[in-house]
């Protein structure tokens, strides 16, 4: 579709969200929509993406640090990646480093 205003990637988190809950009704439970809302979206039915959107990464976008070996947000890893080099510690620092050449860092200026 030539005007989507879809985010490729949240699209694509979404479609491996429905995998996973094994139903597009059990997705769209999990980030407090409707079905049809949720279908709609998938579906590039939608003028205006961007709550629902904002609802699939807040639920379904998590990686694993491999600094930490924890489940992160996408928020905590661009805010942990973006932000100055910390001051105040060397394990913060170690975070800091590892974080500019992980396989997920974002580019800045990336919405996730």
């Amino acid at each position: 579709m030539p005007n989507d205003p879809r985010d490729p990637r949240v699209v694509a988190i979404a479609h491996a969200a429905v995998k996973a809950e094994k139903s597009v009704a059990a997705a769209a439970a999990q980030i407090g929509y409707s079905r049809p809302a949720l279908s709609r979206y998938l579906n590039a039915d939608c003028a205006n993406p961007s709550n629902i959107e904002k609802s699939i990464v807040e639920r379904y976008d998590r990686r694993v640090c491999p600094h930490t070996q924890s489940e992160v947000t996408s928020e905590v890893c661009q805010k942990k990646a973006l932000c100055p080099e910390p001051f105040g510690g060397a394990e913060k620092r170690r975070h800091w480093l590892a974080c500019q050449t992980c396989p997920n860092r974002p580019e800045k200026g990336d919405q996730q």
